[in-house]
């Protein structure tokens, strides 16, 4: 081809993704020199394989795009591109070169190639139709697996009930099962908070089996409880200010009446009806007013009524009713706190009423209420002095009430004095000349709390309990003031004068009473029959904290009474010797916060219940077969010589862990069970301890 420099020699570099070309010429090849001129030049194109690849389909002309660019070696100058010449010719001279140097692939190893990529080709397509066969299986499988466990977890429930059948509790008597049943009813009072039934029995035993829903709801005594207890109209609860649901509620109490009172049959029921709404004096909300209608229905199958309520529901339900309408009545609780208007009443006088519980704010209602007397057995009063009213009053009231209960065996009497209201009862008060019979024969058990200045002896003068078996005393007051006998008097010769009785107990709860050491133990050497005792001691202290003073209390065991309980070792060697409280079998003592003095070791609680053990092994009156001999923890559940119930004032954290293991530690070599180690949060008014 005429124009064209024809290649003598060539050279090739490849960087990479671009190929450069050397082509050597002879200058004399150019048009207008002479052929034998014996110079040469070199010709260097570089470019990128996609440049050629992509290049333009077109002929008849070269395409300068394709070469990155275009010098020659001879000189820094730029030459021209070669002269205008076809697609396919210049392709043809690439492609010459790049075989000529083993970069183009030839036809033979094309078609190896194209068959191999064929072959791997075809392996990819059926390792894939493989994949997606075995993910296709392996889904189904999960499907199986899923389907299976189902099944096995419905073949163990089956397991599971077929295996109660044999059960204990499955082999139980439908009637020892009721009776069992029973025992889960609740116990509740007016002034515990409220709980929803459905959590409860005989409610929440329905959603067991259907074994015990059957056997509670063909028990009508199941039913037999119903409880009404109605939330304030308009009142906040909680932080959110939302007031409750008023009508759902009325629904819910509507619905239970009716389901309880058609389940029980024609069992005697137990009403509890609670009401605290604000406004005393407002009529009776109409749909409080249907319910109390209901209600009334019901109060001839009554035999347990706790009534807590306002004016307003006094009105509804306890005026104009018959004499007669409970006639199957015998245990009242009436919680008249909240009803600041007292209203003479009859109709509990015909009831066959035992016992009888009454919270007031005014001592009128105790003749307001007319009830029977002589068949009462328990009656337990709480109180409230009004600003207006002595304190005399009030125990008069309360003499006098007993003095018409001739079959009476426990009363209480809790009296609390408003802080503007008079809280002093003087000596004279009460005196022997005033005309108070003795029915108390039956008297047993009698229990004050006070928070008023006052004596026992002043109470009771002229009042004698031939058969009184426990006394509990307790001061409700912030600092106690509630006494023994008058300040300055002898215990001694007041107790011989005046209660006789104390003498003969067996049970002796003193719970922060105002009585010194001395006394305390005078006290427990009139009373050698006593088997339980408990005391909570109390001290004074004045206080300053900055710019106020204030008279604080606290609580502490006494060095004191442990010394005096504990028996000496040499002593219980005489013959003739009798320690104090010679057939004491429980002690109850409580360790409070101290703010002045240490706690007391727990070695002085061990030496104490220690030697009242062997004292009671070796007394005559008790012998070792009836005690268990076995220390630490292989000792049995028998009869133990002695025990020790010990209340610390702690919630139960470490502090109060603490106190407990170590108390424990010192009673390693004591049967198990002499020790039982309690907590409280609180030992103001503490309950009393369990064998009490």
């Amino acid at each position: 081809m005429e124009g064209v420099a024809k290649p003598s020699t060539s050279h090739l570099g490849v960087q990479q993704d671009s190929i450069r070309l050397r082509i050597r010429r002879r200058d004399g090849q150019r048009g207008h020199e002479s052929p034998t001129a014996n110079k040469y030049d070199w010709l260097d194109y570089s470019w990128n394989w996609d440049d050629v690849d992509r290049a333009p389909k077109r002929r008849g002309s070269f395409f300068t795009g394709n070469v990155s660019h275009f010098y020659s070696t001879s000189g820094s100058k730029n030459i021209e591109p070669p002269p205008t010449m076809s697609r396919d010719a210049w392709t043809n001279i690439l492609s010459g070169s790049r075989t000529g140097i083993g970069l183009s692939v030839t036809q033979g190893e094309n078609r190896i190639f194209n068959g191999v990529r064929k072959a791997l080709q075809d392996d990819i397509s059926e390792l894939r139709r493989d994949c997606r066969s075995k993910l296709a299986n392996i889904k189904a499988l999960c499907g199986e697996i899923v389907i299976l466990e189902e099944t096995m977890a419905d073949r163990q429930g089956k397991l599971a009930i077929v295996s109660s059948l044999t059960a204990p509790i499955r082999r139980l008597p439908l009637e020892l099962l009721t009776r069992i049943f029973r025992l889960t009813l609740p116990n509740q009072t007016l002034k515990d908070p409220d709980q929803t039934s459905c959590h409860q029995s005989p409610l929440v035993l329905c959603r067991v089996s259907k074994l015990w829903q059957n056997t509670v709801v063909n028990d009508p005594l199941m039913w037999s409880q119903i409880s009404c207890r109605f939330l304030p109209e308009q009142s906040n609860y909680g932080f959110d200010g939302d007031p409750p649901d008023s009508e759902q509620n009325y629904d819910n109490i509507s619905q239970e009446i009716q389901c309880f009172s058609d389940r029980s049959g024609v069992a005697p029921l137990t009403l509890r009806i609670t009401d605290y709404s604000a406004d005393a004096r407002a009529p009776l909300p109409e749909n409080r007013r249907q319910i109390a209608e209901k209600l009334r229905t019901l109060f001839a199958r009554c035999r347990v009524l706790e009534f807590g309520t306002n004016r307003a529901w006094t009105k509804s339900i306890l005026e104009n009713l018959p004499s007669n309408t409970f006639s199957s009545l015998e245990n009242l609780h009436l919680d008249l706190s909240w009803n600041p208007y007292s209203s003479r009443t009859q109709i509990f006088s015909n009831c066959p009423l035992r016992h009888y519980r009454l919270t007031t704010f005014t001592h009128a209602d105790l003749t307001n209420i007319s009830i029977p007397h002589t068949r009462l057995e328990t009656f337990d009063l709480s109180m409230s002095i009004a600003p207006d009213v002595s304190p005399r009053d009030y125990i008069q009231s309360w003499r006098s009430f007993l003095c018409l209960c001739s079959c009476l065996h426990a009363t209480s009497l809790e009296l609390n004095s408003l802080p503007t209201a008079e809280s002093r009862l003087e000596d004279s008060t009460i005196s022997e000349s005033l005309d108070v019979c003795t029915p108390s024969t039956y008297l047993t058990k009698l229990t004050l709390k006070f928070a008023l200045d006052a004596s026992i002896s002043t109470l009771l003068r002229g009042m004698d309990f031939p058969a009184l078996e426990f006394l509990h005393l307790a001061d409700s007051a912030q600092a106690p003031v509630f006494s023994f006998t008058p300040e300055g008097t002898d215990l001694a010769e007041t107790i011989e004068h005046d209660m006789p009785y104390i003498t003969r107990l067996t049970t002796l709860c003193l719970h922060r009473m105002k009585i010194g050491s001395a006394d305390l133990r005078t006290l427990l050497r009139l009373t050698p029959r006593l088997e339980r005792l408990s005391v909570i001691e109390t001290a004074q202290a004045l206080v300053d904290v900055s710019a106020w003073v204030s008279r604080v209390t606290w609580i502490e065991e006494s060095a004191d009474l442990i010394s005096f309980l504990t028996i000496d070792e040499h002593e219980n060697e005489e013959e003739d010797f009798s320690p104090p409280l010679p057939c004491l079998r429980v002690l109850a003592l409580y360790s409070g916060y101290r703010r002045l003095t240490e706690p007391m070791l727990p070695s002085a609680y061990a030496n104490l219940v220690r030697s009242r053990c062997r004292w009671a092994l070796k007394s005559p009156a008790s012998t070792r077969s009836e005690f268990s001999s076995e220390t630490g923890a292989h000792a049995g559940n028998a009869c133990l010589p002695f025990k020790l119930i010990f209340t610390v004032e702690q919630p139960k954290t470490a502090a109060y862990e603490t106190i407990k293991k170590a108390m424990e530690d010192e009673f390693q070599d004591l049967p198990r069970g002499v020790l039982q180690v309690d907590h409280a949060l609180k030992l103001e008014n503490p309950p009393l301890p369990d064998g009490f």
